[in-house]
């Protein structure tokens, strides 16, 4: 029981960076607040049924011209809509 929560610990040590760095694309690109980006990948979390930081990492990797998947870029538009309308 410790050992997998130290492996979940360090897991989210891990993706905290990539999770960051796609909320400060979220807020550049959208001028939302640092909650509102927080909010937004899960939103698409949720919509997607992806991990939020598969979503982050993907969002990462599209800002360096990897085109997003589909099914994540229809989650993150719809999140973003969401956000946009509170």
């Amino acid at each position: 029981m410790l050992q997998n929560e130290v492996a979940s610990l360090r897991a989210a040590l891990r993706t905290r960076p990539v999770i960051d760095i796609a909320r400060g694309i979220l807020i550049a690109s959208t001028r939302c607040t640092s909650r509102q980006a927080w909010q937004t990948l899960v939103d698409a979390s949720q919509e997607s049924n992806i991990k939020l930081r598969e979503i982050a990492l993907q969002l990462v990797e599209s800002y360096h011209g990897t085109p997003l998947p589909p099914a994540t870029r229809r989650a993150l538009s719809t999140a973003v809509r969401r956000t946009d309308a509170r």
